[in-house]
């Protein structure tokens, strides 16, 4: 579904933010396996903001 993402961040009553990972990230598979640090730095990133400075 090409517009699966979309439609959940619509509903979502929280903070959100929509980030893609392209396949120099290392996510040429799903949940980017070839770059987790890449993918926790975000992660993480996003939790300190939403948890620490909101």
């Amino acid at each position: 579904m090409p517009d699966q993402t979309q439609r959940l961040l619509d509903v979502l009553d929280a903070p959100k933010k929509l980030v893609t990972f392209s396949t120099a990230d290392g996510a040429g598979d799903h949940d980017a396996v070839q770059a987790p640090q890449h993918r926790n730095e975000v992660l993480f990133d996003w939790l300190d903001n939403v948890l620490y400075h909101s």
